[in-house]
């Protein structure tokens, strides 16, 4: 054997290396990927979940989301702030995932999930009149979907029945 065909076995082989090399990358940036998209939807989840348990664990604060959602001018000036913070909470969330969502942390089902979810909460007068009152702590691109949701509602009506069927009796209408 001369020294060419030494010289072109080592190339290929060094050309095969490269190629390994590159296909365990991708597959290294995959994963991390896949991982960095887990971690995301669970800090989204502990925000609202967080929220969640403050709600079912004051028997107050939920009357004043229930009560405020409807008809805000029905809540106290007190009740109003705490009406507000509780929402500021909420959108502060909403606005996390939604940027995720933008730099593709998160996948496309999981942002739809929560921007029905959104939607859905604008869909109450008391929930728009905060959003109409509130001084604007939000990103302008979030605040510019909000504005949009609030502005062409996409809510399923037959849903959002069923709950207020459920909150008012127990159990929704079938």
């Amino acid at each position: 054997m001369n020294w060419n065909a030494i010289g072109a076995v080592g190339e290929v082989l060094g050309a095969l290396g490269v190629i390994i090399t590159l296909v365990y990358l991708a597959m290294q940036i995959r994963q991390n990927t896949r991982s960095m998209r887990n971690q995301t939807y669970g800090q989204a989840l502990d925000r609202v979940t967080t929220l969640q348990g403050r709600l079912s664990e004051s028997g107050e604060l939920a009357d004043i989301l229930l009560r405020g959602v409807a008809r805000s001018d029905s809540l106290t000036p007190e009740e109003r702030i705490r009406f507000s913070w509780v929402f500021y909470e909420m959108f502060t969330g909403f606005e996390y995932v939604f940027h995720q969502a933008r730099e593709g942390a998160l996948t496309d089902g999981v942002w739809n999930r929560w921007a029905d979810t959104l939607r859905w909460w604008v869909s109450y007068q008391g929930v728009r009149d905060w959003w109409h009152g509130h001084p604007s702590p939000f990103t302008p691109e979030f605040s510019h979907f909000v504005d949009e949701c609030v502005a062409h509602p996409e809510v399923d009506a037959e849903a959002s029945a069923r709950f207020q069927q459920y909150l008012a009796h127990g159990r929704p209408a079938l």
